[in-house]
């Protein structure tokens, strides 16, 4: 009964708390290695954030690409490094700058 009821309120939750619950979760499960998870999460923040100026999908997105770059899946990462860059309005630009221009240089992007 109390699975259902957290079910339940789960779908009043609103794709903004979503979304920061499913990035905060996939922080925390890179953080533990647990990288295929990770990468169910930061994806899920991703779909769950797309119409809000929230970090949770410009991040999640840099983050997927540094993953992939790891695992030498450069398409991958090329892909997510160009999708986080579709956001604008959000908060924490400055750090978000920065990672994405440390990225660029890593996946050796010329623009």
């Amino acid at each position: 009964a109390e699975s259902k009821n957290w079910l339940v309120k789960w779908r009043t939750h609103t794709d903004v708390e979503k979304a920061e619950f499913y990035y905060r979760i996939a922080r925390i499960e890179q953080r533990l290695n647990n990288i295929e998870l990770s990468k169910k999460y930061y994806k899920a923040a991703i779909t769950n954030s797309h119409h809000h100026s929230h970090y949770y999908a410009p991040f999640s997105c840099l983050y997927l690409s540094e993953i992939y770059l790891k695992e030498a899946n450069k398409v991958q990462a090329k892909h997510y490094y160009d999708t986080s860059s579709v956001y604008s309005d959000f908060e924490h630009k400055q750090s978000y700058a920065k990672k994405h221009l440390d990225l660029k240089k890593k996946l050796e992007i010329k623009k």
